[in-house]
């Protein structure tokens, strides 16, 4: 059944300029009609300063932070116009993948495993980050990062190969934050679950390895988390053992390239994707 998502500007701040960029606002419509596929509830159209979105998080006052990739920076976007309310400047060039937070402290971690932990100041725009290494392997490629709720795990993801002899699946891996933080050197990271290739909810047929490409996971609660995937736009739940609990379709049109995901205290579910313009989608429905 044809669906039809309204991309509207929701209020003055939903399209904001950067010097050079467009100040015309407008609707755009998108139409899709296939099966398994999650239909967003509201889409913020970003900034150009936004289009490469690779990690998202909600703050403790309610705001969303967004990771721009090449820069490390963290954006403070409001959640309900999508307007940039300030740019934190963090942890200098490098190619930022996840970010999350520990109670007030973000932490944003690279693909090669470094992480860099900081607290948000109130005021000012820069953080002063601390780096530590996690000793992951090289194939990797860490894309997706989040604490587990009601634990001091930080649990990360590859993207690509999950290691040695660990066959055609995706892996996760955990390490501490106590280790992380209270650790000279590199920390071991231990491996938490292995994702198996999962159903495509399109067609209910196993998803090739190739298109399941894990790029920002966010936990629902201790046993369960989300994870998006980028090449071939798809939403999971997972249990923290492995298993796969549900998936839906995201809609290409708008959300092209999903890097970032974020679950706020009422269960809105945030998926952001990189582009021009860089969006988010926002999913009204607690536990989709």
């Amino acid at each position: 059944m044809a669906s039809v998502i309204l991309l509207a500007c929701l209020g003055a701040g939903c399209r904001n300029a950067d010097p050079g960029d467009s100040n015309s606002q407008g609707v755009a419509t998108v139409s899709h009609d296939e099966e398994g596929v999650l239909v967003p509830d509201r889409v913020l159209e970003l900034p150009l300063a936004l289009r490469e979105i690779s990690g998202l998080v909600v703050a403790s006052d309610g705001s969303l932070l967004a990771l721009q990739d090449e820069e490390g920076d963290v954006f403070q976007i409001e959640p309900q116009s999508g307007a940039v309310l300030r740019r934190i400047r963090f942890a200098g060039d490098g190619d930022f993948e996840a970010l999350t937070m520990d109670s007030s402290r973000a932490l944003l971690v690279r693909s090669d495993g470094r992480v860099y932990s900081g607290l948000l100041p109130q005021s000012a725009d820069d953080v002063d980050g601390k780096r530590h290494d996690i000793n992951i392997h090289d194939s990797c490629d860490v894309e997706s990062a989040d604490v587990r709720p009601g634990s001091d795990e930080l649990w990360i993801g590859c993207k690509e190969s999950p290691g040695k002899r660990m066959g055609q699946t995706r892996a996760l891996y955990v390490v501490t934050l106590s280790e992380l933080t209270g650790t000279k050197g590199k920390v071991e990271p231990r491996l938490s679950a292995r994702l198996e290739p999962p159903i495509d909810p399109r067609d209910g047929n196993p998803m090739r390895l190739g298109l399941f490409k894990p790029s920002g996971m966010a936990f629902l609660d201790h046993d369960r988390f989300l994870i998006v995937s980028s090449v071939y736009p798809t939403l999971f739940e997972f249990h923290t053992d492995g298993h796969l609990l549900n998936a839906w379709g995201l809609p290409r049109e708008v959300l092209p390239q999903p890097e970032g995901i974020a679950v706020d205290a009422e269960g809105r579910v945030y998926v952001a994707s990189e582009g021009l313009p860089g969006r988010i989608a926002v999913f009204n429905r607690p536990g989709l």
